[in-house]
């Protein structure tokens, strides 16, 4: 569905992301803010709702696209990591609740997300020369 015209899959795209948002609201994740490795998970499943109304919004072929990004690193990438954090953490016998300072991890994702979306979305031309340069460096 990039930059669909069809008014349905739009449509459901739309409620989609607006129930996610209400179930999201309705969980109150930033009542866990003092809990990073809670509040990560909450952080990330953000781009759910907001890449799922984008998708139904944006009708340019090229930036719909981009949207699937926040899919991809966004949700799916940082969800794993913050459960792969807690989940290491739990079963190792630390505190989840005080883990170590893996804090930099989840912001480092959710920059590369936004960056990889909205950095092509808007600067393409630099941002293409940006990761040309970054890609000798194994980022």
């Amino acid at each position: 569905m990039a930059g669909t015209d069809n008014m349905v899959a739009r449509g459901l795209l739309l409620a989609a992301g607006l129930a996610q948002s209400v179930r999201l609201y309705r969980w109150q994740g930033w009542k866990a803010y003092q809990v990073p490795m809670l509040f990560s998970l909450h952080l990330f499943y953000l781009f759910i709702p907001f890449g799922l109304i984008l998708k139904a919004v944006v009708i340019n072929p090229w930036a719909s696209n981009l949207i699937w990004h926040l899919f991809a690193i966004g949700a799916l990438g940082g969800v794993i990591l913050a459960m792969i954090a807690r989940v290491t953490l739990g079963h190792t016998g630390r505190n989840v609740y005080q883990g170590p300072a893996v804090a930099w991890l989840f912001y480092a994702l959710l920059i590369s997300a936004l960056i990889r979306v909205l950095g092509m979305w808007f600067w393409p031309v630099y941002t293409l020369s940006l990761s040309r340069r970054l890609r000798y460096f194994g980022w």
